[in-house]
């Protein structure tokens, strides 16, 4: 069974959200993020829809998720989100087959936004309208992401703002 790799309850209380650790060999990370109440029920697996067609458990695709925010309505997460080839024999084992992008995903399931790049350490303004991530230019084991701030609704850069990680803003 899972482990809850970063338990985060939502703006308003109301939800619980995470990303179930599974060991997938070369994938061994974060899988798809999960919703629920704070009680634990009524559990739903959030992913990209844009990302879905790619998942295929047969060939060994998985999604992989290393990094959300809740936004500020507590009615969706902005989310990194990639499938991976994670089977041990294959020749792109470890490979990256969709993604990777931040893609903001409502809790009926809808895509709202989709920014191409690797991301992590993501986090909206008070108002949902902006995200602040680091991005990582040559994937995740790159040094020295950059901080930037993104339009939520146009998926467009607002602002580069320089070398950093784990950006925040305030709650």
């Amino acid at each position: 069974s899972p482990l809850p790799y970063d338990l985060h309850f939502s703006p308003d209380g109301s939800k619980l959200a995470f990303s179930p650790s599974f060991p997938l060999g070369p994938c061994a990370s974060p899988g798809a993020y999960h919703v629920s109440n704070t009680d634990g029920s009524s559990r739903q697996e959030l992913v990209s829809p844009s990302l879905q067609a790619a998942i295929d458990p047969n060939q060994e695709h998985y999604h992989v998720g290393l990094s959300y925010a809740w936004s500020p309505a507590s009615d969706a997460i902005v989310a990194l989100g990639n499938v991976v080839d994670c089977g041990l024999d294959s020749p792109t084992a470890g490979q990256v087959i969709a993604g990777p992008q931040m893609s903001i995903i409502g809790l009926d399931g809808s895509e709202r936004s989709i920014i191409p790049g690797f991301f992590y350490g993501m986090s909206m303004d008070r108002s949902g309208r902006l995200i602040v991530a680091a991005r990582f230019l040559e994937g995740f084991q790159a040094l020295n992401p950059n901080v930037e701030i993104y339009s939520a609704e146009t998926g467009e850069l607002v602002l580069p703002l320089g070398p950093g990680s784990n950006p925040q803003f305030q709650p």
